[in-house]
C-alpha cells in the first residue's frame, strides 16, 4: 500500500529530478549557443582580415596606376580603395574589442597599415606636386618594401592563426550539439519513465482511497440497525 507521506516524498523526487534535467538542457544549450558565437566570430574575423589584404592591395594597385598615369579616375579609384582598406580595420578591431589576445595583434597590425598607407599618400602628393622621377626614388626604397612585407606577414600569422581557432571551435560545436541532442533524448526518456511511475502510483493511491472508501460504506450499512 503506498502511503500519502511516500507518494509525496516520490512526487518531490521526480520533480526534482525533472528540474535537473531542465537545468542540465539547458546548460548545455547555452554551451552550444556560445560555441556557434566563437565559430560565427572566427568567420568574421577571418573575413576582415582577407578583404583588409585585398582591399590594401587594391589601394597599391591604384596608387600605382595614377602614378603613372596621373589620370584622375586612377586617382578616385585609389582614394575609394584607402577608404575601403581604414574601414576594414575599424570593423576588425570591433570585432575583437573583447579579445585581448587578438586586440595585441591588431596593435601590431594596424599602425603598420597606417604608415603604408601614409607612404601611399605620401608618394600621390609627391606625384602631383614633383612629378613621377622623384617619386620612384621612395618607391624603390627599403622602408617601402619593409614595411608591405611586415603587414603579408602579420596578416598570413593572423589569419593562421584565426584559422586554427576557427577549426577548434567547429570541433567543439559539433561536440557539444552531440552531447546536448543525446542529453536531450536521455533526459526526455528519464522524464517519461518517472512521470508513468508517478502516475501508476497516483493511480494505485486513488483506487486504495477508492476501496477504503467503499469498505467504510460497506461497514456502515452492517452495522447500522
Amino acid at each position: 500500500m503506498v502511503s500519502s507521506p511516500k507518494l509525496k516524498a516520490i512526487f518531490i523526487l521526480v520533480l526534482a529530478i525533472i528540474f535537473t534535467n531542465a537545468v542540465v538542457s539547458y546548460s548545455n544549450t547555452v554551451k552550444l549557443i556560445n560555441n556557434q558565437q566563437w565559430v560565427t566570430d572566427s568567420y568574421k574575423v577571418i573575413t576582415q582580415l582577407e578583404s583588409i589584404k585585398s582591399a590594401l592591395k587594391d589601394t597599391e594597385t591604384a596608387q600605382r596606376n595614377y602614378l603613372i598615369t596621373a589620370d584622375a579616375d586612377d586617382l578616385q579609384t585609389y582614394i575609394a580603395a584607402d577608404q575601403q582598406t581604414n574601414s576594414n580595420i575599424q570593423i576588425l578591431s570591433k570585432l575583437t574589442a573583447k579579445n585581448h589576445q587578438k586586440q595585441q595583434w591588431i596593435s601590431l597590425l594596424k599602425p603598420k597599415i597606417t604608415d603604408r598607407l601614409n607612404i601611399l599618400q605620401q608618394e600621390v602628393y609627391l606625384r602631383q606636386n614633383q612629378g613621377l622621377e622623384v617619386v620612384q626614388q621612395l618607391i624603390l626604397s627599403y622602408k617601402d618594401k619593409q614595411i608591405s612585407k611586415e603587414i603579408q606577414q602579420l596578416i598570413d600569422d593572423s589569419l593562421k592563426a584565426e584559422q586554427n581557432l576557427l577549426q577548434q571551435g567547429m570541433q567543439q560545436s559539433q561536440a557539444s550539439s552531440q552531447k546536448a541532442i543525446v542529453t536531450f533524448f536521455i533526459a526526455a526518456i528519464v522524464d517519461l519513465v518517472l512521470v508513468a511511475l508517478l502516475y501508476d502510483l497516483l493511480w494505485h493511491y486513488i483506487r486504495q482511497l477508492q476501496q477504503t472508501e467503499l469498505a467504510l460504506r460497506q461497514a456502515k450499512t452492517v452495522y447500522e440497525p
